[in-house]
């Protein structure tokens, strides 16, 4: 990601639904695009992680989009753990 560029809401959602492929991410934009939804589903279409509110002017710098990643992937990995062990 370009830290020099102020991504638009939707140039946000592309990367996230980019960010976590193989699974299938939708994300919406709101709030006279000021807010993203995020919600990750495994290869059966259940929800893995939700987050209901991220402020747009947050991801829009690279170390704030960055450590959101790190999170979500960080919550992926424990869920599928968490999956994994249960099957």
């Amino acid at each position: 990601m370009d830290a020099t560029k102020a991504r638009t809401p939707e140039e946000l959602a592309a990367l996230l639904r980019a960010e976590f492929v193989p699974h299938r991410c939708a994300v919406e934009v709101y709030d006279y695009s000021h807010r993203i939804r995020l919600r990750i589903f495994d290869d059966s279409d259940e929800p893995l992680v939700s987050i209901p509110e991220m402020l747009v002017s947050q991801l829009q710098s690279r170390s704030g989009y960055e450590a959101m990643a790190s999170v979500v992937k960080d919550m992926l990995r424990s869920r599928e753990k968490i999956v994994g062990s249960c099957a």
